[in-house]
């Protein structure tokens, strides 16, 4: 994998944005991501570092041309929960692989901000971040 992906001195690549118009999300749950603790879930939600609170948000995404698309769990930083059902959009949005060789796992992380519902205004956007 270190052969086809750069990656940086935090072992991580780079981000590359994800074009929005060739990407349909429909979001169909919204719910508090929890702390578990020794494999338990604990009644806590889970923050950023900066106390910031973490839902989950399930969601199909449907790339163009295409006529079905994928389930994903996203993890979105937000002060308030979420309140977008239904098609939705980011602000903006990028993808990126992450790779931990000492535990033989690699996968993908989808970071954005400005949640609306699509065909809303850009002014009425949540302003949280997301990642997959």
């Amino acid at each position: 994998m270190d052969k086809i992906f750069k990656f940086n001195t935090l072992n991580q690549p780079t981000r590359y944005p994800v074009d929005l118009d060739r990407l349909g999300i429909n979001v169909y749950d919204v719910a508090p991501k929890w702390v578990y603790q020794d494999g338990r879930r604990t009644d806590v939600q889970a923050t950023s570092k900066d106390g910031v609170p973490r839902w989950t948000i399930k969601a199909i995404l449907t790339p163009q041309g295409r006529a079905s698309g994928a389930p994903a769990e996203i993890t979105y930083y937000s002060e308030e929960r979420p309140e977008v059902m239904g098609a939705a959009t980011f602000a903006s949005l990028d993808v990126s692989v992450w790779h931990m060789p000492e535990r033989d796992m690699a996968g993908i992380a989808l970071r954005g901000s400005g949640l609306r519902s699509l065909g809303s205004s850009p002014a009425v956007a949540d302003e949280g971040e997301v990642e997959l």
